[in-house]
């Protein structure tokens, strides 16, 4: 298999150029269940990159498997991203004193010039 014969698609997956077909669905057929994809099975990428296709970081699972899977991810992402807002919010008042300190610092040395 040569560089010409898949591309990049607009969802960020390889697809064969001759039919279309996605490129770590086919791989999953061929060597990690040896078998024909039954409809409602998805291929899941284990390390979250769509275009590492390496056998080993392929996952055969149902569609509801998939779901539960990636909710997983989403909640622990918006607890992350719930946790930095927190941060940000509770660091606001020492930001602030020091960019008022820095501005009597600039002031000072304003003033010091005439």
């Amino acid at each position: 298999m040569t560089r010409d014969d898949y591309y990049i698609d607009d969802d960020g997956y390889y697809r064969f150029r001759s039919s279309g077909t996605l490129v770590h669905r086919w791989i999953a057929k061929k060597y990690v269940v040896e078998r024909r994809l039954i409809p409602g099975e998805v291929v899941h990428h284990k390390n979250g990159n769509k275009l590492d296709n390496r056998s080993e970081n392929l996952e055969v699972m149902t569609w509801e498997e998939h779901e539960y899977h990636h909710q997983k991810y989403r909640d622990r992402k918006f607890i992350l991203n719930v946790l930095r807002l927190v941060w940000f919010i509770i660091s606001l008042p020492v930001r602030f004193m020091i960019f008022v300190m820095n501005g009597m610092k600039n002031k000072r040395r304003c003033s010091n010039r005439f």
